[in-house]
């Protein structure tokens, strides 16, 4: 019996073990896309690479990051966007009635479901049917806000809290 209990508690321990493991390849395979954007010729290829490997990273159908547009700090001026198997436009939008608006309010923000149920005025989620949503400000090295990182997807996102600092970055 005690063969049995010592057997099952072992499986169980292994089983956790594997999940950190799975857990710590992919935090290091998704900083070390980050850091190898680092290493390209100009900054619109950086902006570019890191959106891609951030949606790469969380798994999440689109990516995007963006400065503010003007001194008013009223919309975001988008510097890459990536939208499942490519690089989409720029664009500016309106920053008003946004979850990137609170994001630049608060702090790092998780939508996890229903993002564009609860942000009826935001027309880019309703038109990319937009689930979830995770947001991080963008400061420049002095620590001022500059804009956004945002991934957002078609389904429900739950991110554990192990991979949420890579956003941040």
């Amino acid at each position: 019996l005690q063969v049995t209990q010592r057997t099952l508690e072992l499986g169980a321990s292994n089983k956790k073990l594997q999940t950190e493991i799975t857990r710590q390849q992919h935090l290091t395979k998704a900083l070390r896309s980050l850091l190898k954007a680092t290493d390209l010729a100009s900054d619109d290829q950086f902006f570019r690479y890191c959106a891609r490997d951030l949606a790469h990273a969380y798994k999440a159908h689109y990516a995007m990051i963006g400065i503010y547009a003007d001194d008013s700090q009223r919309s975001i001026r988008t510097l890459a966007v990536w939208a499942g198997d490519h690089f989409a436009e720029n664009f500016t939008y309106q920053l008003e009635g946004t979850p990137c608006e609170d994001v630049l309010d608060l702090s790092m923000e998780l939508i996890p479901d229903r993002a564009a149920a609860r942000y009826p005025d935001d027309a880019l989620l309703q038109q990319m049917k937009i689930e979830s949503y995770f947001g991080s400000p963008l400061t420049a090295p002095t620590g001022e806000m500059i804009g956004i990182i945002a991934i957002m997807d078609t389904h429900p996102m739950n991110i554990e809290d192990w991979v949420r600092p890579v956003l941040g970055l």
